[in-house]
This record gives C-alpha cells, sequence and structure tokens, in this order.
C-alpha cells in the first residue's frame, strides 16, 4: 500500500513549493533521499499514463533491441520482423 504523502514529509515543507517565487523553496531534501516518497511519486506521475521509452528511428532495423530502464523497471525495446516496436518488461 502507497502510504499519504503528509506521513512522510512536513506539509508546511511542501506547500513552500507553490509558494510564489520571491517565497517558495525547492523540495524538501526527505524528497530525494525518502524511497517511500519516490514510490508515491511514481504512481501519481507514471503508473496510469503513458510514457515514451524512445523513438522508431533508434530501432531501425528488424531485430535491432534497446534496453530502458523506468525508475527501475527493466523494459526492452525491439523491432520485430513485421517492422513493429514492441516493449516487454521483466
Amino acid at each position: 500500500m502507497v502510504p499519504n504523502i503528509y506521513d512522510i514529509i512536513d506539509k508546511h515543507k511542501l506547500d513552500s513549493v507553490s509558494e510564489p517565487i520571491e517565497k517558495a523553496h525547492g523540495l524538501p531534501n526527505e524528497c530525494y533521499l525518502n524511497g517511500a516518497y519516490t514510490e508515491i511519486e511514481r504512481k501519481k506521475i507514471f503508473e496510469d499514463k503513458w510514457v515514451v521509452v524512445g523513438t522508431a528511428n533508434s530501432l531501425p532495423e528488424p531485430g535491432d533491441a534497446k534496453p530502458y530502464d523506468l525508475l527501475g523497471i527493466p523494459l526492452i525495446i525491439i523491432r520485430d520482423k513485421e517492422k513493429k516496436i514492441r516493449v516487454f518488461h521483466n
């Protein structure tokens, strides 16, 4: 289960990010050091949305393949015999 963000980081610290530029601060250090925060961020940003992991011209020939790591999720991008791009996760 994904924890509530305010159980991990003080709400006041996060609210300061949205202040006018003269008062605003960047994300607190906890956002960069806390694995639970990363889990929340991954869920909100990536889990239910399309993500670009490459372009067709990076795999010009059938059989071409590229590994890709999307936030710790190993993917392989391939161009199949019919010249279609496919992506698989492990």
